[in-house]
């Protein structure tokens, strides 16, 4: 494909205006298929079940998923029920008559103009390149990356390289072994850069890295283009980058397990102990913890200042995106400490993030705070964590970025606090 082609845009107002115009016509001329004589009935069962659909939709997000309003994409809704409304309508026209099979071809338009709308809220396809294939790392597994004796950064920079390094780094997709949480986690994402490769290799920092609910570990290499991200610092820094860990901080993509040790689940101890482990063990990240980051967008941006603040000494940095005041299970506030926290408020205020900060030191932890602009939620809340930091003797920064709650903002995130965790970690800043 032309590299011009993968450089056309799929969240702007043109892809917009002409995905919502194809989506109508599509309708219609399934609705003129339809025999005269069941047109009418058909289009009123056809809008009625669109608009059935679309409150149902708004419902079970506003009432049962407790969305902010400024989350909820009015428009992704009232795509969905007029595609809905599209599909009823092309089985109507084939019974009634099998040669009107031909509807098929609307009804396909009208199913890919309904994600091009979705995808403008939520920005998973910024581009064309984007739903390519194409990606500026190898991949391997586990069992196939090479041995090598490890030694300190500082060590290693000393130490003369063979030249070229390879242009590209690497990922592993594999299971984290959970020894002491016993956690059902799903496969992590590991990002080791071109230096990793040498032998002597360098004992690098580490980027932790959560997605939301829903989401998966691997959204963060394919949507949040984390891949890219650490491409380009390694290319401008001789091979070097973070060590990036991917990993599952909820079980699945719609659980919510509040990122605490409950009844449930052993989050923060996977977390706290599991993953930094396993870092060590088979990737050999700079043992000192305090130049590791952990972060997060949604629910994985709550999770990382909750475990720093409740584990201290597993993370020395933090880089909270998108994430809430408190943690909550979606219910609401009683829900949330009968189902995990043993019922207990005491219990829950003693590992809110919110009151840790009020009423603890952290000396030497430093950290960002990330909202997209319009995500109007998270900049209210992070902006009033970032103002309880100081006191706790945290030092934070909080930024906005283009965007809302969704991957536009996401990774423009990235992409800022990206070279602030490689200095974090005793990497060459820009």
């Amino acid at each position: 494909m032309p590299n011009i082609l993968y450089g056309l845009s799929l969240i702007s107002t043109t892809v917009s205006i002409a995905a919502w115009t194809l989506l109508v016509l599509s309708l219609l001329l399934i609705i003129v298929a339809i025999p005269r004589s069941r047109r009418v009935r058909a289009t009123v069962t056809i809008l009625l079940a669109s608009v059935i659909v679309a409150v149902a939709l708004f419902v079970g997000l506003f009432f049962f998923f407790k969305t902010p309003l400024e989350q909820i994409s009015f428009q992704s809704i009232a795509a969905l029920g007029l595609c809905v409304g599209a599909l009823i309508g092309t089985i109507w026209a084939i019974i009634t008559r099998w040669t009107k099979i031909w509807t098929c071809a609307p009804l396909a338009i009208a199913i890919v103009s309904f994600l091009l709308v979705g995808n403008q809220t939520y920005a998973l396809y910024p581009d064309v390149y984007s739903l390519s294939s194409q990606e500026p790392f190898h991949q391997t597994s586990l069992s196939d990356l090479p041995h090598a004796t490890s030694i300190p950064l500082i060590q290693w920079q000393a130490h003369p390289q063979p030249a070229p390094l390879d242009t590209q780094g690497t990922v592993v997709v594999a299971n984290t072994p959970t020894p002491e949480s016993r956690f059902a986690a799903r496969d992590s994402l590991v990002y080791l850069p071109p230096a990793w490769f040498t032998n002597p290799r360098p004992q690098l920092p580490v980027l932790v890295l959560m997605p939301g609910i829903p989401g998966s570990p691997d959204q963060w290499f394919d949507e949040g283009r984390a891949g890219l991200v650490a491409h380009n610092y390694q290319k401008a820094h001789g091979g070097l980058s973070p060590i990036i860990i991917a990993v599952d901080g909820t079980g699945g993509p719609v659980d919510n397990l509040l990122c605490t040790d409950s009844n449930k689940a052993k989050v923060r101890t996977f977390l706290a102990k599991d993953v930094p482990a396993w870092a060590v063990s088979a990737f050999d990240a700079n043992p000192d913890q305090s130049s590791w980051t952990i972060g997060g967008l949604s629910y994985g941006g709550t999770c990382s200042l909750q475990t720093i603040l409740n584990s201290p000494h597993s993370y020395g940095h933090f880089v909270d995106i998108s994430g809430e005041r408190t943690p909550n299970d979606g219910e609401s506030h009683e829900t949330t400490v009968r189902d995990y926290f043993a019922g207990s408020e005491k219990t829950f205020q003693e590992q809110n993030p919110e009151t840790l900060l009020r009423t603890k030191q952290f000396p030497g932890i430093t950290g960002l705070f990330i909202a997209g602009e319009a995500d109007e939620s998270a900049v209210r809340d992070l902006q009033h964590l970032n103002s309880l930091t100081p006191a706790a003797g945290i030092e934070s920064t909080y930024v906005s970025v283009p965007g809302s709650h969704d991957f536009i903002a996401w990774r423009a995130a990235l992409g800022y606090a990206f070279p602030h965790v490689a200095a974090w970690g005793g990497l060459p800043s820009p």
